[in-house]
């Protein structure tokens, strides 16, 4: 990769490092919330579910805008909104205004979200897409793991003014960076500032099995992992002795270990391809180790969240990866990325709420992580349909044909 594409990845990547600050600005400090609003746990939930829903809404048109006016632009617009709905959240003085900063920066994640990794797509080679995918992919942990380690010590420290505060400084810093280094859309003499794709070809991506499948197994990891980072604080709090602080360090080591998994993903793709086992195994072992954490030993918590973070990277790096090269053309990464996106936040919307809602059914948070189980499950063959479409078939393997692209009036034009 050159310089310049070097660039276009890091500063796309602190993008989504920097959207996940405001995505995990609530978890870390849930009880705190709980008690200043005096929140049900099906209400606390909400503060992750709507801004999941916001995301979804937001990332469902994303792939259109994004082809249409180009990542750089709706890139600048996602940084922007994000930095209005922490200001809301700044200002909540009720938990229903502290809700609208939520879904206003939902709305901003899930335009990141799609725009961010467009433009890695856009701009780094195909031959180096699982590298640069799986280095996208530690977003998530990496911005979870900040939020976990610093947000609790931050608002115990200092007033909870300043940790929205530091918030919207980081926003600024990214805004000023994705405007610097990412590129505006390049334009031939003669033709239009965006190319309006044919329907059929629209329809024809939106009826990608393929992509989708990429969406169903990111859903049932997120499902999972979202329940998982939303809920963990408060079920230590309530059934042990650890302080808030020491328990925001169990998903912590989800997340430092995440990132290691995110990435050594993207070089197991790289070097070993399609493998079958690769496929079945970590997906399984990510689904198994869920009822761990029903046992309430501290050894066993530890080393499930280890386990947790040592094979989850998997998926979120196979979606990324995958969903630029088996978009049908070049001109329809976008909306294949925003069908990706649909499905992450789809388990995030889901997650949250039903792990909240079946702890306040049964009373006990145990029947919550054997429902995990159960999604893990689906990620399993979810995984093994994408398996089956070849996608990281090394040369000479079956593999999905390169893609025909657009020239400026829409017109499919085939490689040569």
């Amino acid at each position: 990769m050159t310089r310049s594409s070097w660039s276009i990845l890091w500063v796309a990547f602190l993008a989504g490092v920097i959207a996940t600050l405001v995505q995990f600005s609530i978890p870390p400090v849930m009880p705190l919330l709980q008690d200043q609003f005096a929140l049900s746990y099906t209400d606390s939930a909400l503060l992750m579910s709507l801004f999941a829903l916001a995301t979804l809404l937001a990332a469902v048109p994303g792939g259109f805008i994004v082809q249409r006016y180009g990542v750089r632009n709706i890139g600048l617009l996602a940084i922007a909104i994000l930095l209005l709905g922490i200001v809301v959240c700044f200002f909540a003085n009720t938990f229903a205004i502290l809700l609208l900063g939520r879904i206003i920066g939902g709305i901003g994640f899930g335009l990141v979200s799609v725009a961010a990794p467009s433009a890695i797509g856009q701009y780094i080679p195909p031959r180096m897409m699982s590298i640069a995918m799986g280095i996208w992919s530690i977003w998530i942990p990496l911005g979870s793991l900040v939020m976990f380690l610093l947000a609790p010590k931050v608002v115990l420290t200092f007033q909870s003014s300043v940790y929205w505060i530091l918030l919207m400084g980081i926003l600024v810093i990214g805004f000023l960076l994705y405007a610097r280094f990412i590129p505006k859309m390049e334009t031939k003499q003669g033709e239009s500032h965006s190319i309006a794709l044919p329907k059929e070809i629209i329809k024809s991506e939106i009826k990608n099995m393929k992509v989708w499948w990429l969406a169903i197994a990111f859903a049932s990891f997120t499902i999972c992992l979202f329940s998982f980072t939303t809920w963990i604080s408060t079920y230590l709090t309530e059934t042990s002795s650890m302080s808030l602080v020491a328990a925001a360090f169990v998903p912590s080591i989800v997340s430092i270990f995440l990132m290691f998994s995110n990435f050594y993903s993207g070089v197991i793709l790289q070097k070993l391809g399609n493998r079958f086992l690769l496929f079945l195994m970590l997906p399984l072992v990510f689904a198994l180790t869920w009822p761990i954490f029903t046992t309430g030993s501290l050894p066993l918590l530890y080393t499930g969240a280890i386990i947790i973070g040592l094979v989850g990277g998997f998926i979120p790096t196979v979606a990324f990866a995958s969903a630029p090269l088996l978009a049908k053309r070049k001109e329809t990464i976008g909306i294949a990325m925003s069908i990706v996106i649909i499905g992450e936040n789809v388990g995030i919307l889901i997650g949250p709420e039903v792990f909240g809602f079946m702890r306040e059914l049964t009373g006990s948070f145990v029947p919550s992580f054997w429902m995990l189980l159960f999604f893990g499950l689906i990620n399993v063959v979810a995984s093994l349909q994408i398996w089956r479409s070849g996608v990281f078939a090394k040369a000479g393997e079956k593999r999905t044909a390169p893609a025909p692209e657009l020239n400026g009036s829409g017109v499919l034009t085939e490689e040569v």
